[in-house]
């Protein structure tokens, strides 16, 4: 589920009880929306970041050198591979 169908869906049922809610519910459903599209904004700013982030190592990846064992890798390798984990869980999230 993309982060666009998630607030769709959450907002769909939201709104469902807010139109069954009293006043004081109304407050605290209000606060909730709230917090969701504050986290949601979050959630999009951390993936803007990451996709950067990980732009800038695949730029400086194009140093190859030969480690302790032998094996030929590049700069910043396993961190870019860090990033890439990272963000394939946010994503699917």
């Amino acid at each position: 589920m993309t982060l666009e169908e998630y607030k769709k869906e959450v907002g769909k049922n939201i709104e469902n009880l807010f139109n069954k809610a009293n006043k004081g519910e109304k407050e605290l459903l209000n606060n909730m929306v709230n917090t969701i599209n504050d986290l949601c904004e979050e959630k999009e700013e951390l993936i803007k970041f990451l996709n950067e982030e990980q732009d800038r190592l695949a730029r400086e990846c194009s140093h190859i050198y030969e480690d302790s064992l032998g094996k030929t890798r590049l700069v910043n390798e396993d961190i870019y591979n860090e990033v890439s984990k990272i963000l394939s869980k946010i994503e699917k999230e």
